[in-house]
């Protein structure tokens, strides 16, 4: 095979030009991480903002809209969200798949009802298809 034929499409292009063109997608890739924790940090924002709209305290149509954003946020990061729902509100315990792995503990677990178990539940529900019921007990 001669030097023509092994050069094959990228005969005309410069190793200057490829050179260039990894640079440019090099410093692009970089910017990933810094464009992920940004993502994350406006996550958490919005999530931080409405949180006490979950409260059963709040008018119908807040905990609507909440209820529809924390919809659309689970879309976006499913598990980022049901740990933070479960963080509010766990209603069941969680038995690791195996005896050498920990016991999972939630700061959700062991907590009475309060004025964010339902919409928790209604969440934990529609979006993961959690089974688990909260008992009877007063709002505190």
């Amino acid at each position: 095979m001669g030097r023509k034929e092994r050069r094959g499409r990228f005969s005309g292009v410069k190793s200057r030009d490829v050179e260039t063109a990894c640079h440019a997608f090099l410093s692009r890739l970089s910017s990933f991480p810094q464009l992920i924790r940004k993502a994350e940090a406006d996550l958490d924002a919005v999530t931080d903002a409405c949180l006490p709209y979950l409260s059963c305290r709040q008018p119908i149509r807040l905990q609507e809209a909440c209820l529809s954003v924390f919809r659309h946020l689970i879309q976006v990061d499913p598990d980022s969200f049901w740990f933070t729902l479960n963080e509010l509100h766990c209603p069941s315990s969680y038995t690791p798949p195996h005896p050498d792995l920990l016991p999972i503990k939630l700061s959700g677990m062991d907590r009475p009802r309060d004025e964010y178990s339902d919409n928790v539940l209604k969440l934990l529900r529609e979006e993961y298809g959690s089974d688990a019921a909260t008992v009877d007990q007063r709002i505190s």
